[in-house]
């Protein structure tokens, strides 16, 4: 196997036009907004906010997984049959 330690790395000779980050849990801590978020939209579909750790169970799978599983646990059925769905994810 050759000794690559000597190799030296030039500068880049491109601009990126983008960078982009993936800042949930990973270089932020995004919880307490998230949690902010839900629990506000919640109070305003009249439905009983999730606790703090519900929420950070329940992310990881986008918001609208997150709306999902407020719901159903909120009524104890299928979000996707629920007609609030709709409104709790734009809220």
């Amino acid at each position: 196997m050759p000794d690559n330690s000597a190799i030296a790395i030039g500068p880049v000779d491109f601009q990126p036009k983008a960078v982009f980050f993936d800042l949930d849990g990973t270089l932020i801590d995004s919880l307490p907004d998230i949690f902010a978020a839900i629990s506000e939209a919640a109070e305003y579909m009249d439905l009983v906010p999730p606790s703090l750790a519900q929420v950070q169970a329940w992310i990881g799978n986008g918001a609208g997984k997150l709306v999902e599983r407020v719901l159903a646990d909120d009524i104890q059925v299928p979000a996707q049959q629920d007609p609030r769905y709709t409104a709790l994810l734009a809220a």
